[in-house]
């Protein structure tokens, strides 16, 4: 498809599919898909299979770098989710961003490594609108951020991810219990890695080419999350997850 892209959108005028959805289109303002039947990336741990049939947009990337993707999902079913994906091949890859469970939002990150993976969750009220998250690569870590409502970029995930194999990244997107899962990415951004990707707080790569989003609680979800996380013994509230 030849279009005339953005700044926020040019990393993707060569990327190519992997799993093309059944349904999508790139503009001038945004990526728009539909995800198809029961699509997922998964390998192998506690559940069993092997699963590498979602739906990926990547485009090659080497060395050091940081992105940062916007992006907005509609979140009905579970396990709906979307975000990014860093791939090497089907048994080594990392996929950030937000996962539908338990009625819940999670912010999240999956790293699969020699035909493994695994699953960390930060769980959050169902919210909507934009949302965005930031990867950075220093030689064999990976540094996954998620953008607070403050402005504030926060801690998801510091993994170990080997830079010795091609490489591609770009948006990800699944529904392995559904098909018609829809999303939309307005931004995706590469370029050379933050100062400080740890402990950089409200300071961001490209804070001045985006509008900071606030994330709201859907009223339809916030009695039922409270209910289950003041009554895990093992949950902890966060301040942050409870504002608005």
């Amino acid at each position: 498809m030849s279009v005339s892209l953005p700044s926020s959108l040019d990393f993707l005028r060569n990327a190519k599919w992997h799993n093309e959805p059944p349904d999508w289109s790139l503009n001038d303002k945004m990526l728009s898909l539909i995800t198809g039947m029961k699509t997922d990336f998964w390998q192998d741990t506690f559940y069993g299979f092997h699963r590498d049939d979602g739906h990926f947009l990547g485009a090659p990337v080497s060395g050091d770098f940081t992105t940062i993707v916007t992006f907005q999902g509609h979140y009905k079913v579970l396990y709906d989710q979307a975000g990014l994906m860093l791939r090497a091949d089907r048994n080594n890859w990392l996929k950030a961003g937000i996962e539908f469970s338990d009625d819940v939002t999670n912010f999240s990150v999956v790293v699969t490594r020699d035909g493994h993976s695994d699953w960390s969750v930060i769980a959050v009220p169902y919210i909507i609108g934009p949302q965005k998250i930031r990867l950075t690569r220093f030689g064999t870590a990976l540094l996954v951020h998620y953008h607070g409502q403050d402005g504030g970029w926060y801690l998801m995930r510091v993994t170990y991810f080997p830079d010795d194999r091609f490489n591609q990244i770009g948006p990800m997107a699944c529904s392995p219990k559904r098909e018609g899962f829809e999303v939309q990415f307005t931004s995706f951004e590469v370029g050379l890695p933050i100062a400080s990707p740890l402990h950089t707080g409200k300071l961001g790569m490209f804070k001045n080419v985006y509008n900071h989003s606030i994330q709201k609680v859907h009223p339809a979800n916030i009695n039922s999350f409270l209910r289950r996380t003041l009554h895990s013994t093992d949950s902890v509230v966060s301040n942050r997850a409870l504002q608005n």
